[in-house]
C-alpha cells in the first residue's frame, strides 16, 4: 500500500518527501548497505512511485484547487464501495483515485471541474481514457467515472498499485 500512501500525500497541499528506500527497492536486493548507485540491478526503481513523481510534476497537481470527491453509495460499481475508494481532484489539473482494496478494482461516478467533453487519460496505464459527461437532471457541470486498480502487493514492480491518475 506504499504507492497509495504516496498518492494521498502528493494529492494534498505541501511539499511531499520521498524516502530513498521507498523509491529505490534496495530492501529486496540484499544490498541495502553495499549497493552501487551506478548499477540498476543494485538500485531498482519502484515504477509506481517514480510514475507518481512524474505525474505530480508534469501535471502540476498543486496548481489546482484541492477537492475531495465523494459519491453516493448507489453509484459505486462492480464490488466497489465507499470505504475502499477515495478520489481527490486538483481542480482541472488531475483526478487521483486511490484504493486500499487488495483484490477488487474500485470505481465511482464523481462530479468534476473538468469541462464536459474533456477526455482524460489514466497516466498509470491501467484503464482506458474516459470522457467527462453532463451531470444528470440538468445540473451544471460535468461528471466522470473513475477507477482505481486493486493494490495487490504480490504483483512486483508494476503500476497496478491501488492508484490511477486521470488528466488531459
Amino acid at each position: 500500500r506504499l504507492t497509495a500512501a504516496y498518492a494521498i500525500m502528493m494529492s494534498m497541499d505541501g511539499h511531499p518527501t520521498i524516502f530513498f528506500e521507498d523509491l529505490f527497492d534496495i530492501g529486496t536486493t540484499g544490498k541495502r548497505y553495499t549497493h552501487f548507485p551506478e548499477n540498476e540491478a543494485d538500485l531498482p526503481v519502484r515504477k509506481s512511485i517514480a510514475n507518481l513523481i512524474r505525474c505530480h510534476n508534469k501535471l502540476d497537481f498543486k496548481g489546482g484547487d484541492y477537492r475531495v470527491r465523494s459519491a453516493e453509495p448507489s453509484v459505486f460499481f462492480d464490488g466497489s464501495n465507499a470505504q475502499d475508494l477515495i478520489v481527490f481532484e486538483r481542480s482541472a489539473k488531475a483526478i487521483i483515485a486511490i484504493t486500499d482494496n487488495f483484490s477488487i478494482n474500485q470505481a465511482a461516478w464523481i462530479d468534476t471541474d473538468f469541462p464536459v467533453g474533456m477526455v482524460l487519460k489514466d497516466y498509470t496505464g491501467n484503464f482506458p481514457n474516459v470522457t467527462v459527461v453532463t451531470r444528470p437532471n440538468g445540473q451544471a457541470g460535468g461528471r466522470v467515472r473513475v477507477q482505481a486498480p486493486s493494490c495487490n502487493g504480490t504483483v512486483n514492480n508494476t503500476l497496478k498499485k491501488g492508484v490511477a491518475v486521470y488528466a488531459p
